[in-house]
């Protein structure tokens, strides 16, 4: 076997093997045990496949391309992507890192373009890696079910749920096994081994009863079940996004702060008001909110490409001209239109959007094209290509780059995930240092920022509580305050457009106020700026209204508190705060009002239902009391005498 031969098989291998552990890799070692692992494996899969790629190419002096039928929409949805993280993402390590959109998106194009390079012979094989990962899937969640997880003492709390499984929720993996389960079935079908038909049998039946468990855990009313926007709220968030930011959108990672801004009333008279999505409903309209009208485009290039090629294949049905390569293709045709549609009515992933771009690598008609300084393989006689090599020198300061930034990337993630860790063991200490070793690593993410400022604070009231503080203690509580007071402000500065980030900042403010004076003031301007990137959200103005309310301004917080029900009409904390600011500003009538809403929208007999009927009882009585008082010295038109 020749080094050429050597490397294929090297770079065949590493892509097989990425397939296959990208959708079940999980592991405990960092906050997000499902996302992180996958995106980690599936870039380094790609790297090593590069590395294998360069050598090859370097050794043969030329480069063999193969473009596909979906080549140019890719590309295109590939550079909405990167420019719109470039142009739009304030903080670029959420695009880059977690939840890494632009990275994914961008590993899911780089290996699409891998795949096609490979041989029929090739794609078979991922096609086993794809059905392996599904019956890995099925098993863990038919073990799940049984309770046999949960008879192993030596595995973690999380993985003894009856309805836990490896991609991290049910939606994923339903889209996932109900897109691999045509995979199976077709290999099934168009096998005459009888070995392979056994194992693939095995494996449809597995996948098909993980599947029906995965379908079963996603009924509504299962802790599982899926918790996600309606199309409407989806749809006019997207809209509005293109109205703001029409070309590029509001940038990858960034949906959150689209949700916050143009989310509309409708969505706080569902069940879910008080959730803040970090995508649609769908991956399209998350695409286009991030990415505007670039990404729309892509899709629809995509989408033309796609729709041009089905139609051929039925033509060939039609006319009975189905080909070796048609008939295999079928199985995955259907796989592929199955996890469009799921991508169409759910969310994406890690596992469904690199299986999209699998799976449309292998469905596409290719043509090979060779790409070289010298000669053709045929005609060279071997040594290294000087100018090839020249050539590929960037894509290897691309690898190395990635290799120093990524290990970074990782550390910090790592040693944050300890900090929590310390947090459960209430051990304040630790935290603290494991924080600034994080901040260190990566001071480019937000949480750890956030979470720093909060055991500052923590810190900082444990020694306010003493009972006899010492000159030290006023000393530490005061760089304990400040050092909270400026992670808050970093937490900001990552993403200012975040409403998120300033009620961080502004209940560090409030948190502060006995400590700090002016921690007020500061409080109600960055609630102020929150309740303005977040004008559907009664929680940050019931925040800002109390800290009104505290300082004695009443007015003031009754038009703030007045601004929350109409925000949420039927939100009983705001009319209760909006009753008692009545109640202080002597508007009894008013009050009373405001506390029957209450009673109507709490549950009846309950702490709080009962608490609101005590106080609109006194306040009933003040206002009997008042008119008492208000008629003492009247009287009668006949009892005036006429002077």
């Amino acid at each position: 076997m020749n080094i050429n031969k050597i490397f294929d098989h090297i770079e065949v291998s590493i892509i097989a093997l990425t397939l296959f552990l990208t959708p079940i890799i999980i592991l405990p070692f960092f906050p997000n045990i499902y996302s992180t692992p996958k995106l980690l494996i599936l870039t380094l899969g790609i790297a090593l496949v590069f590395i294998a790629k360069i050598a090859k190419t370097v050794l043969r002096g030329t480069l063999k391309f193969t473009v596909n039928t979906f080549d140019l929409g890719i590309i295109l949805l590939a550079i909405s992507f990167i420019a719109s993280t470039v142009l739009r993402t304030p903080n670029k390590m959420e695009a880059l890192f977690l939840p890494g959109t632009t990275t994914l998106t961008i590993a899911g194009v780089i290996l699409y373009f891998l795949i096609n390079q490979t041989s029929q012979k090739a794609k078979e094989l991922f096609k086993y890696s794809l059905i392996g990962s599904g019956v890995i899937l099925s098993i863990v969640s038919l073990l799940a079910l049984a309770n046999i997880l949960e008879a192993i003492p030596q595995l973690p709390e999380y993985t003894k749920a009856t309805t836990f499984n490896l991609i991290g929720n049910s939606i994923t993996q339903g889209a996932f096994l109900a897109s691999v389960l045509p995979l199976s079935i077709g290999v099934l079908l168009g096998s005459t081994e009888i070995t392979k038909k056994i194992l693939t049998g095995v494996a449809s039946t597995l996948i098909f009863f993980g599947l029906i468990i995965t379908i079963f855990n996603s009924f509504p009313g299962k802790t599982t079940g899926p918790r996600l926007p309606d199309f409407n709220t989806s749809w006019i968030i997207s809209v509005e996004s293109l109205k703001t930011n029409p070309i590029f959108g509001v940038g990858p990672g960034n949906y959150l702060t689209a949700f916050n801004k143009w989310k509309p009333l409708t969505y706080n008279q569902t069940d879910l008001w008080a959730v803040r999505f970090t995508s649609a409903r769908n991956y399209p309209l998350t695409a286009i909110t991030e990415t505007g009208l670039v990404g729309l485009t892509a899709m629809f290039i995509i989408a033309g490409a796609l729709i041009k090629h089905e139609r051929k294949l039925i033509n060939n049905l039609r006319e009975q001209k189905i080909t070796l390569a048609d008939a295999t293709s079928i199985s995955i045709q259907i796989a592929l239109l199955t996890i469009i549609s799921m991508m169409l009515l759910f969310p994406a992933s890690i596992p469904t959007l690199v299986l999209f771009f699998v799976l449309l690598a292998m469905s596409g008609r290719t043509k090979s094209t060779y790409v070289g300084l010298e000669e053709l393989p045929s005609t060279r006689k071997g040594g290294v290509n000087i100018p090839t090599l020249i050539t590929v020198l960037p894509v290897v300061a691309l690898v190395v780059i990635y290799g120093f930034y990524v290990q970074k990337l990782i550390l910090a993630e790592y040693t944050f995930k300890k900090s929590l860790d310390a947090v459960a063991k209430n051990d304040g200490g630790e935290t603290y240092k494991l924080l600034q070793s994080a901040i260190t690593k990566n001071p480019s993410v937000d949480r750890y920022h956030a979470s720093y400022a909060q055991v500052n604070l923590a810190l900082a009231n444990a020694i306010a509580q003493k009972t006899d503080i010492s000159d030290q203690d006023r000393q530490n509580i005061s760089q304990l305050v400040q050092q909270a007071i400026r992670e808050g402000k970093t937490t900001v500065a990552l993403n200012p457009q975040r409403a998120n980030n300033w009620e961080i900042l502004g209940n560090i403010y409030r948190a502060i106020i006995p400590l700090a004076e002016g921690a007020d003031k500061f409080a109600a301007e960055t609630y102020n700026q929150a309740a303005i990137l977040d004008p559907g959200n009664p929680n940050t103005r019931i925040a800002l209204g109390g800290l009104f309310y505290r300082a004695g301004n009443y007015e003031g917080a009754i038009d703030i508190f007045s601004l929350a029900t109409r925000v949420k009409s039927d939100h009983a904390n705001a009319h209760y705060n909006l009753a008692a600011s009545y109640r202080e500003n002597k508007q009894i009538d008013e009050a009373i009002k405001e506390m029957s809403i209450v009673l109507s929208l709490v549950e009846k007999g309950s702490p709080d239902w009962n608490a609101a009927s005590k106080e609109l009882g006194e306040l009933q009585t003040k206002r009997t009391s008042a008119l008492q008082k208000g008629t003492m010295n009247l009287t009668t038109p006949e009892s005036i005498v006429p002077t």
